[in-house]
């Protein structure tokens, strides 16, 4: 009975190193395949997986010869009707298992190279947001690499080790060689235990990048001698000194005071349409240029001008709680969905805006009710600046002829659905424009820092267009670089989230947004992005920022990754890297070539046609 109790503890003991190892090489095996998924690219997971069945085929065999031949032993027969030596057996495998680790040690270093060669964008200037990726990329990889190869790299060492250290003591010292074989192997099991950990995501809970990019952490503001945070913004005798004026900061208190609520939002937006007001809106069509043209602008003139649509009816001054930038090319229906949907808690106003436009306002009505944010008050430049004091009677300066620009501004004086051009208004409100104390177009800045200092809670809120183009203007360029420099909490609100998954395939919308620069920004008045460029020591650092605020709460830096999937991350970083480091390449290949194909210049067409006149007449 003894007997076989120990054959039993031999054979359970062996069999569970062996499992432990086939374990560790199956997590290593799937870690390399789900690495080479999101890659892109054909690694090492065939070789990886065919040599571990190999080699897992040679130790079953081995494991059973072994145990058999020690229940036998045990139980049936003496040593001397045994055939074979086991020490032989168990020096094979151990020999079976150096080789191993070594094929190991060679197929993670190759494939890792690969990976970390990838997030090398020292050549490609990318951009210090990309930049600052692929270094959190190469960091995660390194910790992956070293988990993976510490356990070969231990048992190796410990082999050699222990095999020195028995021939020192001789075959002699049985007590010295079994204790030093024990400690040894006692030793690869605690540490292959402790990376399979490491491999699994153990060590990565709650795991932050770093981002290690100077750049990602100044704003070179001529205003950077601000203090920032919630709660230090600027002061108000320092807002003051800034204007310069008295009655320019009255104007800005006087923008602060105004705001619309969510509920009237909705209200306003089910106006819209058959019926109505502008019966030829579209909700599919329809952009808040054109609303604000033939809408808004109509519906707050008064007799002898107009005011701020958000003032009409409004029995006292509510200041609002969250500043809402967008674009005017936007749909008019996105902007609304994107308003409420943040007023809902959700992520994406895709759905918000199908409900707006099945005219399913009364639901929406409901749902904001339920949850007591009807009455939310938002500041939103098209209700909330007086359209009668600049624009309502005139169009943007028209630029030259047969240019982009002169399409763009051609687009923007015209109906989205009819194709008629705007009328403007005829009223006698006076126009102030950047300058004057009471122009209302050039205070968003001071008005975002006198909101945070005296509205609790307030936020900042950029409701993204279905074409990203929000990104493009200079004016949203600017309020979302000035809150992200204020720390004012901002919020991002897109039709869908799905082009910012970082295992995206699509890399054309990742490389615009972080290629943004405020200095490629358009403005419909040259005039405004003069204005917003002077206040900018260093554009670089600047679009840093920018990249940062843009991208940072749904791309990479702004997230949080737990366990196993902080890996595959890093394996779609250094993809992505890769891409736009081979398209941008590409571009300065295509930048290159571009002159040599169009020809000689002009000046050179000429000089040689003057040259075959003159060798001609010399004929």
């Amino acid at each position: 009975r003894f007997q076989m109790q120990t054959a039993v503890l031999f054979i359970v003991s062996r069999a569970l190193r062996f499992l432990a190892l086939y374990l560790q090489w199956a997590i290593i095996g799937r870690r390399i395949y789900l690495t080479e998924i999101a890659f892109g690219e054909v690694l090492a997971s065939r070789v990886f997986r065919t040599a571990r069945r190999c080699c897992a085929l040679f130790y079953a065999c081995a494991l059973l010869y072994l145990c058999g031949r020690e229940l036998w032993y045990q139980c049936v027969a003496s040593s001397e009707d045994m055939l074979g030596d086991p020490d032989q057996i168990e020096q094979l495998v151990a020999a079976s298992r150096g080789v191993w680790d070594i094929v190991v040690i060679t197929l993670i270093w190759w494939v890792f190279r690969r990976l970390l060669a990838a997030t090398d964008c020292s050549e490609a200037r990318l951009g210090p947001y990309v930049e600052a990726e692929a270094a959190w990329a190469r960091w995660v990889l390194r910790r992956l690499r070293l988990f993976m190869l510490v356990p070969a790299l231990a048992n190796i060492l410990v082999r050699v080790t222990a095999g020195s250290v028995l021939c020192a003591i001789g075959e002699a010292a049985d007590v010295a060689n079994d204790v030093a074989t024990a400690s040894a192997q006692v030793f690869c099991e605690v540490v292959g235990f402790v990376c399979l950990l490491g491999m699994v995501g153990t060590f990565e809970r709650g795991m932050h990048k770093p981002c290690d990019s100077a750049a990602l952490r100044r704003c070179s503001y001529s205003t950077s001698q601000r203090s920032q945070g919630s709660g230090s913004g600027l002061m108000i005798d320092e807002l003051q000194c800034e204007l310069q004026t008295e009655d320019a900061m009255a104007k800005v208190r006087e923008l602060a005071g105004r705001s619309i609520q969510v509920g009237a939002l909705l209200a306003f937006h089910e106006r819209l349409g058959a019926g109505g007001v502008m019966p030829h809106y579209d909700p599919w069509a329809s952009t808040t240029n054109d609303v604000v043209r033939q809408a808004i602008i109509p519906l707050s003139r008064v007799p002898g001008g107009g005011v701020a649509y958000s003032t009409m009816g409004a029995a006292a001054e509510v200041a609002p709680v969250t500043l809402v930038t967008h674009a005017w090319s936007n749909l008019f229906v996105d902007l609304v969905a994107a308003v409420v949907a943040d007023a809902l808690g959700l992520k994406e106003y895709g759905d918000v805006a199908d409900m707006l436009a099945a005219g399913e306002h009364a639901s929406l009505e409901r749902a904001l009710q339920e949850r007591g944010v009807a009455n939310q008050a938002c500041w939103i430049c098209c209700f909330c600046v007086n359209q009668h004091a600049n624009i309502c009677g005139c169009f943007a300066h028209e630029p030259p002829r047969g240019s982009a620009a002169h399409a763009r501004w051609s687009k923007t004086c015209r109906d989205t659905v009819t194709g008629d051009v705007f009328t403007c208004c005829d009223c006698d409100q006076s126009k102030v424009f950047n300058g004057n104390p009471e122009c209302e177009l050039d205070k968003f800045d001071t008005m975002m820092a006198l909101l945070q200092n005296e509205v609790p809670g307030f936020r900042h809120l950029v409701a993204v267009d279905r074409g990203f183009e929000v990104f493009g203007r200079i004016w949203c360029v600017a309020e979302v670089a000035e809150a992200h420099r204020r720390s004012i909490p901002q919020h991002v609100q897109l039709c869908s989230c799905r082009e910012l998954r970082n295992d995206t395939r699509n890399l054309e919308l990742y490389e615009r947004l972080t290629s943004i620069s405020v200095a490629n920004a358009e403005a419909t008045r040259p005039e405004d992005k003069d204005a917003i460029l002077s206040k900018i020591e260093d554009v670089q650092e600047f679009d840093a920022q920018l990249q940062v605020a843009i991208v940072g709460e749904r791309g990479l830096l702004g997230q949080r990754f737990v366990g196993f999937g902080v890996w595959e991350v890093a394996a779609n970083t250094a993809r992505r890297v890769k891409a736009l480091a081979k398209a941008h390449q590409q571009r300065h290949a295509d930048a290159a070539v571009a002159p040599d194909a169009a020809g000689p210049p002009a000046a050179s067409k000429a000089a040689a046609g003057a040259s075959v006149a003159a060798v001609a007449n010399d004929a």
